[in-house]
């Protein structure tokens, strides 16, 4: 099933039939559409997936409360048997994920392909 949520900036499509949910973002989450972001990742999860992958190789900026939901949908999955990876953050995210020493907490990944093959490995 081929199946896309879109908010500006934002897109969350399904892989694997729904196995794996993969988050896009391109150019900039404001903090004014993370609520919107955060929306759509609760209904993926809602909805039985416990495997994201939120691609950050295409973004500009996310706002520290976008940086906040990642960590906290991280967590969550975590608790419930799932996992969820980020994909290259670029500059300043990546120095700011290392300052908040939130790279020990969320699997940082170069490519799409090693974070959909690590949430696959990972989740139960």
């Amino acid at each position: 099933m081929n199946d896309t949520h879109e908010i500006p900036g934002f897109t969350i499509e399904f892989l694997f039939g729904r196995e794996v949910a993969v988050a896009s973002i391109v150019g900039s989450i404001p903090r004014e559409l993370v609520s919107q972001a955060e929306e759509a990742l609760r209904r993926v999860i809602l909805g039985g997936c416990r495997r994201i992958v939120v691609d950050c190789s295409r973004a500009d900026r996310i706002s520290s409360t976008g940086i906040g939901a990642v960590v906290y949908y991280g967590h969550r999955l975590a608790a419930e048997g799932g996992a969820l990876a980020v994909v290259s953050p670029p500059e300043p995210m990546r120095s700011r994920f290392a300052e908040l020493r939130l790279d020990t907490m969320l699997p940082i990944c170069e490519t799409r392909a090693e974070a959909l093959e690590l949430v696959r490995r990972k989740a139960r």
